[in-house]
């Protein structure tokens, strides 16, 4: 018996997927970064250097549980929405990297390596992800992995599944073996363009089907219906474009920098219990007290200033857990620059938060993008509103609360870096690893010279906040 033709394959982004394609521009370039450092022992080469061969091995034999490493983007004929298919000439060389630090190989190098990697595009015609290994860190004790991976394909809460499929709990060198990868046929013109027309056709009955679904909530539908409008009358209070400050509502150019430092975790949660706050809260109250250091000392008058956080929701469900692509929603919180305490610019942000909760400004933002499911140009229309309307972004991840190990080399750090979107020339990354909370800053190159003194600025923000707190309150 004949074996049997496969079927194309094509499988369409997701509309909040799809805005950060449409956000990037040539200096904003939409990818998610990160790197770790590892103990290079159990991976020396018998020259000294890491064993690139091994740690190829390893990722080639991973792929299989990775599907969208080796897919890249392709577009319908008519409306030109962006899908995933099969990369029929994907080569691994293309998305790996080789580089070593000079001698002494400190953090300064590492720093300045890790900024010029973020700083170059993901090539569109490829899968959009890279790993660049660097090796000789601080004298050749250590070595670095980069990654890269476009916006459209992870957020953090992805991006944590997927260390799980990369990194392993136990320091055990094991290598799968590598499945030979039979790439799906292109779909045609013909089967794009009957794809098209029958979701155009079927829009109408999603529509209705939706309507009458939430009509069927019974006594519930007009308290809902009312939450719904709420919400997205909240969202429409940020549309007018934000203060414009040195680092932010000014063009990006295409160089970043990036700094890092980490602090306990166990410290930040002893004094999240001392201020009767969430970490989150307390995180974005740190935020704030080093933003207002930082801007005073560049001369900008905070009284008046309308000075805008963007911070990621996660809505991922327990059903989403490993999928890649992106399941968030967003606040944009007012962050309280003209108060000078640190414990009021912290009751102020609470008091923002608790009522971003009852308001429920992430579902403004979730039904956006189910309306955008159906109406592609509303897609441009929010990411053309996106410029200006915030003026940092801010996010938080929980990482693993264990080590992790690649090929038997311990992880001992892990730095994230959230990518800059146009207009905002600074952003905050925060990941929890392993009893330590890593603090990543990505600034663009020329708004943000000092990026070393905005990570100062952080630590003496915490330390304010920590001197304020009372010794003992309430567990929350």
């Amino acid at each position: 018996m004949a074996t049997p033709k496969p079927k194309p394959f094509f499988e369409p982004l997701r509309a909040m997927d799809r805005q950060f394609l449409a956000m990037e521009d040539a200096n904003t370039h939409m990818h998610v970064s990160g790197f770790s450092v590892y103990e290079q022992a159990p991976l020396r080469s018998e020259t000294g250097g890491v064993d690139f061969g091994v740690f190829g091995k390893a990722i080639r034999a991973a792929l299989d549980r990775i599907p969208r490493y080796r897919q890249r983007l392709y577009s319908t004929p008519l409306e030109r929405i962006p899908v995933w298919v099969d990369a029929a000439d994907f080569d691994l060389d293309d998305h790996l990297h080789h580089l070593s630090l000079p001698s002494p190989g400190n953090a300064a190098q590492l720093k300045e390596t890790v900024g010029w990697i973020v700083s170059q595009p993901l090539d569109r015609s490829r899968p959009l992800w890279e790993m660049w290994l660097v090796e000789g860190v601080d004298g050749g004790g250590y070595f670095a992995v980069v990654t890269k991976m476009h916006h459209c394909m992870v957020d953090g809460g992805s991006g944590v599944n997927l260390m799980q499929v990369l990194l392993s709990a136990k320091p055990e060198r094991k290598i799968g073996t590598a499945k030979p990868f039979v790439p799906r046929p292109l779909p045609d013109t013909f089967d794009l363009a009957a794809y098209e027309i029958a979701r155009r056709i079927r829009t109408p009955l999603r529509l209705a089907g939706g309507m009458r679904d939430f009509a069927s909530a019974g006594p519930g539908l007009i308290p809902n219906l009312r939450q719904r409008v709420n919400a997205f009358g909240d969202l429409l209070e940020n549309v007018l474009p934000a203060s414009r400050t040195p680092i932010s509502r000014a063009p990006l150019g295409p160089r970043r920098r990036v700094d890092w430092f980490e602090s306990p975790l166990d410290e930040l949660t002893e004094l999240r219990r001392r201020l009767g706050c969430s970490l989150n809260d307390l995180v974005l109250a740190i935020v704030a007290g080093a933003v207002r250091r930082y801007l005073t000392r560049r001369g900008v008058e905070l009284e008046g200033l309308d000075f805008r956080v963007s911070i990621p929701v996660n809505v991922r469900l327990e059903s989403d857990s490993g999928e890649m692509g992106n399941r968030i929603s967003s606040w944009i919180v007012s962050m309280p620059l003209a108060e000078p305490e640190p414990l009021k610019q912290l009751a102020a942000i609470e008091q923002c938060t608790s009522s971003l909760k009852s308001s429920k400004q992430a579902v403004a933002v979730e039904m956006l993008m189910a309306a955008a499911e159906e109406l592609p140009v509303l897609l441009d229309l929010s990411a053309a509103a996106m410029k200006g309307q915030i003026s940092m972004i801010v996010t938080n991840v929980p990482g693993p609360p264990i080590p992790l190990y690649l090929l038997g080399c311990r992880a001992l750090s892990m730095q994230p870096l959230v990518p800059l979107v146009p207009g905002v020339g600074l952003g905050v990354a925060v990941l929890s690893y392993d009893g330590t909370l890593y603090w990543g800053l990505q600034g663009d190159y020329d708004l943000v010279p000092d990026l070393g003194r905005f990570a100062d600025d952080l630590r003496t923000a915490r330390a304010a906040l920590a001197a304020d707190a009372p010794e003992d309150a309430a567990t929350v």
